[in-house]
């Protein structure tokens, strides 16, 4: 995302109309590196003034215009601000706008040209030093959070492989859960990760809720390791008695609060068009409803079967999927809510010609049984 910006700026100023250089020179993210190189230098923001020497050393060979660092600001990428002294005088300085911009770039530079990452993080190694205590983690947050990201896409590796004596830090569990929403899934190695995810993610509270939203968050990703089809095959593995003790219980106030589980239960039920999204994905959607279902909360099981209705009425092909998945589930909420979704959807679909197929899935699933 942030590469998309840097490009989508580049190549506006590029233009004939603003400093008429060609576009291939990719002088923005380069001012940009500059800037966070002169920084991490210094240790503090950059006055104005240093800023506009720094960033005219990069590009005075392509334009002849002085005004690219407030073509920069204008754009959204640099921001000014004022600083106080220590003799209290004041100076006007720059910095990146975002903060987490400017912590991606930072951790870009400083592993762009790494060749063996396990020595940055050894004694006195250069990524060592950001991190020799618990605090580090705290106070260098945003950088814990890129590098969670950007190591396991450029190296493989994981920030606790390389930092193991923090493997409990609370912040580095949490930029970890939240780099498996933004990291390129690529970067995902699910069997490595498995072990660390069941003792330590799962061995607190806030992480292991913080591993819940993250994972309904990307539940409709349909190439991502940890969509529904994961949490899916997590949870009807569990008898019903285990699966309530960590699972049913989380969801109680989930539809009452701010949550990723109440965002998606709102955007399957609301009218919008969603004739775009593949049967795939809806189907990943649809998977976790279902396993809301479980819920003893009376209001998050309602809404959570009005949710199935809208989303699945007009996809009676989905719906017939997500029967024979649920096929054999141990928890009799779940199974009974399911044909209550599957009434709803007949009685409102367009797609008339699929319902043929659907009475023949119910009636095989509940009337050819032995016991009915």
């Amino acid at each position: 995302i942030l590469s998309f910006l840097m490009e989508g700026v580049n190549k506006s100023l590029a233009s004939p109309k603003k400093y008429d250089f060609d576009p291939s020179f990719p002088l923005v993210r380069e001012a940009l590196n500059e800037i966070i190189k002169v920084k991490l230098s210094i240790g503090s923001s950059i006055s104005l003034k240093h800023a506009h020497s720094v960033i005219q050393s990069v590009v005075k060979d392509y334009i002849f215009d002085k005004t690219f660092l407030s073509a920069l600001i204008d754009e959204g990428l640099l921001t000014k601000g004022i600083v106080r002294n220590d003799d209290n005088s004041t100076e006007e300085v720059v910095y990146v706008a975002f903060e987490r911009f400017d912590d991606h770039l930072t951790v870009k530079f400083l592993l762009d040209d790494v060749e063996n990452i396990e020595n940055e993080f050894k004694f006195n190694g250069r990524l060592k030093n950001y991190f020799k205590d618990e605090y580090d983690f705290y106070r260098h947050s945003g950088m814990v959070e890129a590098l969670s990201i950007q190591l396991p896409e450029r190296f493989g590796k994981e920030l606790y492989e390389l930092l193991p004596e923090f493997i409990d830090n609370h912040n580095l569990l949490e930029a970890f859960i939240e780099s498996l929403v933004w990291r390129d899934i690529n970067a995902i190695d699910l069997e490595k990760i498995k072990p660390f995810i069941n003792e330590q993610v799962f061995g607190f509270n806030n992480s292991f809720d913080h591993f819940l939203e993250a994972v309904i968050s990307i539940s409709g990703l349909v190439d991502h390791p940890f969509n529904a089809n994961f949490l899916h095959n997590w949870l009807i593995q569990h008898s019903l008695a285990d699966r309530d003790a960590f699972w049913t219980t989380q969801l109680k106030y989930k539809y009452s609060e701010d949550s990723a589980f109440r965002h998606l239960i709102d955007w399957a039920w609301a009218r919008t068009e969603k004739s775009y999204i593949s049967d795939e994905s809806i189907e990943l959607v649809a998977t976790n409803l279902c396993w809301f279902l479980t819920s003893s909360n009376r209001e998050l099981r309602d809404c959570s079967t009005k949710a199935l209705v809208s989303l699945l009425e007009n996809r009676i092909y989905v719906l017939i999927k997500i029967i024979e998945k649920f096929d054999g589930v141990n928890d009799p909420y779940v199974w009974e809510r399911i044909f209550a979704v599957t009434l709803g959807c007949v009685l409102r679909t367009n797609n008339v010609k699929e319902l043929k197929g659907l009475a023949e899935t119910v009636y095989q699933k509940v009337f050819g049984t032995e016991y009915v």
